[in-house]
Order: C-alpha cells, then sequence, then structure tokens
C-alpha cells in the first residue's frame, strides 16, 4: 500500500499542482527498478554487483533524467494528447525491457540483493515497512513544501492560466518539464521501494495492466487530493 501510494503521488502531484494526467508513471519507476536491480547481485540482468545504497543512488538518477527527456517532449502538448503521449512513453518502456533480456533477464531480473537495513522482508517485514513508511511521509511533506515554493506556486499559475502565465514571461515548456522530473523522482522512489518488496522486477510486473492500477488508485483517492494516494 505504501509503494504504490507514492507511485499514485507522482500522478496526483502532475495533476493536481501542474494540471497534467500522467500515464506514464509506472514506465519511469521501471527504469529505476531494472537500473537499480541490475546494478546489485541478482539473478539475472547485467549483476554489477555494486554496492545496494550507490545502485540506489544511480537508479533514482537515471529514471528522473529519462523523465526529464520525457517532460521535455511531453510538455508541449495538453489535455487528451498528454494522455496519450505519455501513455506511448509507458508502452514504449515496456516494450523495451521486454525485448533487451540483457537488462531484464529471460525471467525477469530475480533474488535482487538489498541492502543491509532492509534484510529479509520475507522473515522479517517490518524494516522495510517502516522504510517505506518513512519514504512516503517524506514524499508528502516533500510535495507539500515544493508546492509553497515559487516554483510550485508558478506550476499552480501554469495549471490554470497558461497563456497568463506566458504573457507574464514564464517558461511555460520549462516549467512543465522540471514538473514532470520531480514527478519521475518520486515514481522513482516507489521503483525501488517495489523492488526491494518483491525481490525482482520484470517486464510483466510494469505492463499496461500495473498502469491501469495505479491510474485506478489516483482516482479513487482524488486526482486532486494527495492523501487520497496512500487511502
Amino acid at each position: 500500500s505504501l509503494w504504490l501510494g507514492v507511485a499514485a503521488a507522482s500522478l496526483i502531484f502532475l495533476s493536481s499542482y501542474a494540471g497534467m494526467v500522467s500515464l506514464g508513471q509506472v514506465g519511469l519507476y521501471a527504469v529505476a527498478g531494472f537500473t537499480m536491480a541490475n546494478l546489485v547481485a541478482a539473478d539475472g540482468g547485467v549483476a554489477a554487483e555494486w554496492n545496494p545504497w550507490l545502485a540506489v543512488i544511480v537508479g533514482l538518477i537515471v529514471a528522473t533524467l529519462v523523465g526529464a527527456l520525457f517532460g521535455a517532449v511531453a510538455s508541449r502538448s495538453e489535455g487528451i494528447y498528454f494522455l496519450m503521449i505519455t501513455l506511448a512513453f509507458g508502452v514504449m518502456v515496456f516494450y523495451f525491457f521486454s525485448q533487451v533480456t540483457e537488462l531484464s533477464g529471460f525471467g525477469g531480473v530475480n533474488n535482487v540483493d538489498l541492502p543491509d537495513l532492509i534484510g529479509d522482508p520475507g522473515a522479517n517485514p517490518a524494516p522495510l515497512f517502516y522504510v517505506s513508511l518513512g519514504a512516503s511521509v517524506l514524499v508528502f511533506l516533500g510535495i507539500r513544501y515544493l508546492a509553497r515554493t515559487p516554483f510550485g506556486l508558478a506550476m499552480q499559475g501554469l495549471r490554470d492560466e497558461p497563456d497568463r502565465m506566458r504573457a507574464l514571461g514564464f517558461n511555460v515548456t520549462l516549467h512543465r518539464t522540471l514538473a514532470f522530473a520531480a514527478a519521475a523522482f518520486i515514481a522513482a522512489v516507489a521503483g525501488i521501494l517495489s523492488v526491494w518488496y518483491n525481490r525482482r522486477i520484470s517486464p510483466g510486473s510494469v505492463n499496461l495492466n500495473q498502469t491501469i492500477d495505479v491510474l485506478v488508485i489516483a482516482v479513487i483517492g482524488g486526482l486532486y487530493r494527495l492523501q487520497g494516494a496512500w487511502v
């Protein structure tokens, strides 16, 4: 519930503060999850056997950069066109990992090495629960804080009156791209937590069904109510 809430929060952040409903968040957390899973000891994939915490940092950075790239393209559109472009990005990521078996393995990347802090969630789930809870709290507070910064207020202005904000000298495309990158970072956190929870990641776990699940969570919780992601 906690890590799926983080994934839904990334979608709600975009919809409530930037006026953009994205269907590409699962694709972004897939990038983070696969990057991290390939950089640590695991069955399948690259299995580079890096330090798990270093792999987490790289996974977050890579997903954020990919999100910035996707955002630079998608932010030039609005409404249903933005929705369909982000869905295309999610599908593209799914097919990329489905076909590049050097990164996804033939049955996914399994038995992923976890940090000592997490331990073995199957035997003792408490550490992972509290880490997920802490991450959820930080994401919630971080989004609330960002919404009150000059950047966050500008995003809300762009959501309501993009033409007026453009006339006032704001770079609409740049602000939307940065908002999408911030949402990608949040989705990446969910991707890391999902791999820790499942001890594996495969293309089948980040397909269109998962995209629909995250969208349903966000819609039921309320696309304009951040706490609804977890409720």
